[in-house]
């Protein structure tokens, strides 16, 4: 269990930075703002 938890945060890295200032934004602005770059999906 641990190995693969390892292996998955140094796998990860790269991809949370960019992830985490992406959610934060997305909390950060209204509701309205939300359907938006859903329905671009």
């Amino acid at each position: 269990m641990l190995k693969t938890l390892q292996r998955k945060r140094t796998s990860l890295p790269a991809l949370k930075p960019p992830s985490l200032p992406v959610l934060e934004r997305d909390c950060e602005s209204p509701p309205t703002s939300l359907p938006a770059p859903q329905n671009r999906l």
